[in-house]
């Protein structure tokens, strides 16, 4: 139950570091209302992003010689994503819309190699002005600061790339450098555990060497740069010649699982909404300069995943494919992500078969989606 009347600014806070059930953020364009935690541990989406109208009378701050009943009413918080038309960063779009009205997205993407327009089908439409797409490419200056002129922004997070899926390492420079211009001090800068691993040359090399520029930006010019590092994602939108997505599409159009000369590995796998969660508690509540790893509960094994897929679609185990030759090692070096789970209080949803199982149900309801795709392949 909310008290009767709140006090404002520092005695807030320290209202919220002492209150067992309830907290709000007042740092925010918006305030955060958060559930009792007892509820909060177990459903994530308990947490609530709501307008200043929205909230109990109590948080309803009256403006100075204004009527009773008028309310100052702050702007919703606009994002500004880089790269959102690709598969994890048009989840990420759909999650911030989805979850936390009334912010607004603004999505820039030069709509070249893995970008993928389809991916946000129809979010026009059902969200209206709170979601705008502006074609266009981070590294050239002259354009990102066309985009940073047209609306104020509370952070930016990045998931840009180049056609080849390389985020190079000059990228974050220019972006980071027009942001600031503008007064935008937050920065996400959305990157991959895959980085721990990477040969010199290699695409994850080069957005290892991102990473470090924006980091280094960072601190050289007072912004507050977060990096987040996720273990392989899986979910809606992945494209088709990913395995994951591969092997539910032969199932559902009754081929062959996979090459039976295939050789399997066990990973560390990310529902893509859970990454989703995690930028973006990152993204309010990181600590400036600091790495967050993001990893689910535990590894799976291929060969699990495979039974998960043939068994909710009811399909005979025989369909798995032979042993003819051995696994492959653990993909990526073993990483924690017990620094985000603590600091950020963020926990992953969807781990195991639960979430094996709500992404082959989306393909299998999403034919329209992937099937021009394969065709386009052909």
């Amino acid at each position: 139950m909310l008290p009767e009347a709140l006090p404002s600014g520092l005695l807030l806070r320290e209202m919220v570091r002492s209150s067992p059930s309830w907290s709000i953020c007042v740092d925010l364009p918006f305030l955060r209302f958060r559930s009792p935690l007892k509820k909060a541990a177990t459903e994530r989406h308990s947490i609530c992003q709501l307008n200043l109208r929205c909230l109990h009378p109590a948080l309803r701050p009256k403006s100075r010689g204004a009527s009773p009943t008028r309310l100052l009413e702050p702007p919703p918080m606009r994002l500004l994503v880089t790269g959102g038309c690709g598969f994890v960063g048009s989840n990420f779009i759909r999650y911030v819309l989805q979850h936390y009205g009334p912010e607004r997205v603004t999505n820039v993407d030069a709509l070249i190699g893995s970008s993928n327009p389809a991916n946000l089908d129809g979010v026009s439409q059902e969200y209206g002005d709170r979601y705008e797409l502006i074609q266009g490419d981070v590294r050239d200056p002259q354009s990102v600061d066309a985009v940073f002129a047209k609306h104020h922004y509370y952070a930016v997070v990045n998931f840009a790339t180049d056609p080849s899926g390389v985020a190079h390492p000059e990228t974050p420079g220019p972006l980071m450098e027009v942001a600031r211009k503008h007064g935008v001090r937050r920065f996400v800068q959305v990157s991959s555990t895959d980085v721990y691993d990477a040969l010199p040359g290699s695409a994850f090399f080069e957005k290892a060497r991102a990473d470090e520029l924006a980091l280094a930006w960072g601190r050289q010019h007072g912004q507050d740069v977060v990096v987040t590092r996720s273990a392989p994602n899986y979910g809606p939108y992945q494209a088709p010649q990913n395995w994951l997505p591969n092997c539910i599409i032969n199932v559902l159009k009754g081929r062959p699982l996979m090459d039976e000369n295939a050789r399997l590995s066990s990973r560390n796998w990310v529902h893509v909404e859970d990454h989703c969660a995690a930028v973006f508690a990152a993204m309010l509540d990181g600590k400036p300069g600091e790495i967050y790893d993001i990893t689910s509960v535990a590894e799976m094994h291929d060969r699990d995943v495979l039974k998960e897929i043939l068994e909710y679609l009811g399909k005979p185990m025989e369909l798995l494919p032979g042993v003819q030759s051995p696994d492959l090692p653990a993909a990526g070096t073993p990483r924690d992500s017990q620094k985000i789970r603590v600091q950020l209080r963020w926990t992953p949803l969807f781990s195991g078969a639960k979430g094996i199982h709500q992404t082959v149900e989306w393909y299998r309801k999403n034919r329209g989606w992937w099937e021009p795709l394969l065709e386009t392949r052909a």
